[in-house]
């Protein structure tokens, strides 16, 4: 059972160091680096319409949209979205 959930935490990890390597921001990082960045990420799902983060609080979070699609507001109104480039 171990070996299972290591086997699926390194495919995981695999898959996220390929994802890293698209993120433009991201791009002057060693692979040794995305790497560990990698194994620090903690994936969160939200479900539609749910807000993520709120205008005029302080942002502590970095967040990588993974899949899916998210609208950006300001004063409560939709300016763009944005979409996963997976």
């Amino acid at each position: 059972f171990k070996n299972i959930l290591m086997k699926v935490s390194d495919n995981k990890l695999r898959d996220y160091v390929r994802y890293l390597d698209g993120v433009v921001i991201l791009q002057s990082l060693l692979s040794e680096e995305k790497k560990q960045l990698a194994k620090a990420l903690v994936e969160m799902h939200f479900q539609k319409d749910e807000a993520v983060i709120q205008q005029g609080e302080p942002g502590s979070t970095f967040y990588i949209l993974y899949d899916g699609v998210v609208s950006i507001q300001k004063d409560g109104t939709a300016i763009t979205s944005l979409s996963a480039s997976v």
